[in-house]
Formats: C-alpha cells, structure tokens, sequence
C-alpha cells in the first residue's frame, strides 16, 4: 500500500489518498460481509448497497445538466461495469475462500495501469510498479501454493 502512495506523498494529495485508503477499507468490509452472507442470498445486500448509493449521489447528478451521450454512458457503464459483474460475483462468492473472495476483485484495479499504459503511452511510476508487482507475484505464489497443496493432499 505504501509503494502505492509513496511518490504522490504531498500535502496537496493528503485527503485524495486518504479517500483511496478508505474506499480500499470499505471496498474489503463490503466483500466480508458478502462472504458471512453466502449461506444467503449476497445479491439482496448487494442491490440495497447500489440503492443507497443511487439515493446519495443523485442530488449530485443534477449539478451539471447532463447530455444524453453522458446518461448513455451511465446506463452503458451500469449494466455491463457494474450490473452484470455484481451478479457474477455474488453468486461465485459462494463457491471461493474469503481469501479469494477478497484478493480475485483486486486484480482489476492493479491491471488499470498496464491499460492505461497500452492506450495512452502513461507510464505508471516505480513504486507503484513495485506495489503492483508484488501483489501479482503473491496472487501467483498463493494460487501455485493452493494447486500443490491439493496435489499432496
């Protein structure tokens, strides 16, 4: 996590980090809470979830009149962003450890600066590469481990 933030340190991007650490913080109570529900049905506390983020965040909406390309978008980004992988998710998150509950979501975020390397030429910084980095080779150490256990087991 460190690794992350140490290059952009500054006193001017304190609270934009701040935020990020805490919306990493809720992102993995979201995802617990979803495993203690998997003997139920996560996708219920799911839509209550994207509810109350619709009710909060829609006074905000109307703060700049929005196009119907942007709206477009919104719907576009809704169903196929965040829809359809929710639903994927909540019925798969009966079926992995909490572990792999937690750590399978994070491989997207991490992968965003190889995208955004291959369209726009930006490079991600070093320590950043470094954080990213190890987070990939422990995801494969880990996989490697959970393959040859169940070999020897």
């Amino acid at each position: 996590m460190v690794l992350f933030f140490i290059g952009d340190l500054e006193s001017g991007n304190l609270f934009g980090n701040f935020i990020g650490v805490l919306s990493g913080i809720a992102m993995a109570a979201f995802i617990i809470l979803l495993k203690l529900q998997a003997e139920d049905s996560p996708i219920e506390i799911t839509l209550v979830g994207n509810i109350i983020t619709f009710v909060i965040g829609f006074p905000f909406f109307f703060l700049s009149v929005p196009s119907m390309n942007s709206v477009s978008g919104l719907l576009i980004l809704g169903v196929f962003q965040l829809g359809i992988p929710y639903i994927l998710y909540t019925t798969s998150i009966k079926h992995v450890s909490a572990v792999e509950a937690v750590l399978i979501p994070f491989i997207e975020p991490l992968l965003n600066p190889v995208w955004v390397f291959l369209v726009t030429s930006e490079s991600p910084g070093g320590y950043g590469f470094v954080g990213g980095s190890i987070v990939v080779i422990a995801l494969i150490t880990r996989g490697l481990y959970q393959q040859r256990k169940k070999i020897f087991i």
